[in-house]
């Protein structure tokens, strides 16, 4: 195997895989890599080297060479999605998200400063580092680098007839800085879309047939990022959980007692390390 965590002059053998003693035909190698980094590798076999069969993760260099490739828990930079992608991503997941409205944005600021010496080693340089509220657009960005890539068309598509739609609306701002009003018409004309005698102007219905379906894989993405585990990269410090633990109490206490599920520093449970 040949892999930029090892350096590619170099390299690394690997072990046969066996089950009751016979060879599964798999070969393994074990590597300790640190976090937040993302790494390239190709697997060799009789001196030429192949993508791995295995990892459906891909990346092609400017040689035109595609490599294998996988990333580690806390990479804070954009994999799949271009800068003016995650800028445009940012602006449609304000509408969508609660933490934009002043008093979110005054409890998250609380919220992060009110954390431990060893709780702001760890989740500070995360947030700081990051555009967005509690880190949604780079777990999407992560999420459609692995789990879900077969997304990622959706993205590159929709995203594109988004910023033609917007400046349908508004010519005379750049799509991301446009006010939330324009958001929220796009979002109800792309609700309505289902009915095909509502069109969304400037939206190319022969590219991407349905921009609801797109609607309803946004959502869904924008949630799972902000209140999923803080180890997939959102919900970062778990300050999405905080959120829901502060607004949704009783007179008893919260209703959402999130830090029983988090292992520490953040939380309480004793069965994760």
């Amino acid at each position: 195997m040949l892999g930029t965590f090892a350096g590619l002059n170099r390299p690394i053998g690997m072990e046969v895989v066996e089950f009751a003693g016979n060879d599964t035909g798999y070969r393994a190698v074990t590597v300790l890599v640190r976090k937040a980094q993302v790494h390239y590798y190709r697997i060799g076999r009789e001196g030429r080297f192949y993508l791995d069969p295995i990892n459906p993760q891909r990346a092609t260099w400017a040689t035109g060479r595609v490599w294998s490739r996988f990333f580690t828990d806390g990479y804070l930079q954009p994999i799949v999605l271009e800068t003016w992608e995650v800028r445009l991503l940012y602006r449609l997941m304000e509408q969508i998200l609660p933490f934009r409205n002043p008093d979110s944005e005054n409890f998250l600021k609380r919220y992060y400063f009110g954390l431990n010496r060893e709780q702001r080693k760890n989740e500070l340089p995360k947030v700081f580092r990051l555009d967005e509220s509690v880190g949604e657009v780079n777990a999407v960005d992560k999420l459609l680098a692995r789990e879900e890539a077969h997304r990622l068309i959706d993205y590159k598509l929709c995203l594109r007839q988004i910023v033609r739609a917007l400046r349908a609306q508004n010519p005379y701002l750049d799509p991301s800085e446009l006010p939330a009003e324009d958001y929220v018409q796009l979002y109800e004309a792309m609700a309505a879309s289902r009915n095909r005698d509502r069109k969304i102007s400037g939206w190319d219905y022969d590219e991407y047939a349905d921009p609801s379906y797109f609607l309803y894989v946004l959502r869904r993405h924008a949630v799972t990022a902000a209140f999923g585990h803080p180890r997939y990269a959102g919900n970062v410090g778990a300050a999405g959980w905080a959120y829901l633990e502060e607004r949704y109490s009783d007179p008893v206490g919260t209703l959402f007692d999130w830090r029983a599920a988090l292992e520490a520093p953040l939380g309480t449970s004793p069965h994760y390390r």
